[in-house]
């Protein structure tokens, strides 16, 4: 009977678990959640020049981000679906008029900057390094 109840306990807690990655993935912090980009100094002439850089599921929760190079050593890491968005409507950066746009609504862009879209904090570390903590969201208008 005891390993009745430790069983129905442990599968209560494993029920809880999933559905709170499922409900609410931006509040689970398994494993690293910190990644290097890579040089600040090497990707921003790229992303200048082709667009921000598209990260998809990077810590297994769905969180796709674009990493956008906003000047020298200023950095943006963003979601790259619009709030309330299915992941299936991944935002689509527009190289000519430097936006993203929406392909599930029509006319609906966000700037280049992210500006309405769920922000993660991105620093350039004494290295030079693109630094992204996916623990630490930021108001879209304090993105260093």
């Amino acid at each position: 009977m005891m390993t009745g109840i430790v069983l129905a306990l442990a599968g209560l807690s494993l029920w809880s678990l999933a559905r709170t990655v499922h409900r609410h993935p931006e509040q689970i912090r398994l494993g690293d959640t910190t990644f290097v980009v890579g040089t600040d100094q090497h990707y921003g002439p790229i992303v200048d020049r082709n667009g921000p850089l598209l990260f998809q599921d990077l810590v297994g929760t769905h969180r796709d981000v674009y990493v956008q190079h906003l000047g020298p050593r200023r950095w943006a890491t963003f979601s790259s679906v619009a709030p309330g968005s299915d992941r299936s409507c991944q935002l689509r950066w527009q190289v000519a008029r430097k936006l993203f746009t929406d392909p599930c609504v029509a006319g609906r862009t966000f700037a280049a900057d992210g500006t309405g879209l769920f922000h993660y904090l991105t620093t350039v570390d004494k290295k030079g390094r693109v630094v992204v903590d996916l623990n630490k969201a930021v108001p879209a208008a304090k993105t260093p």
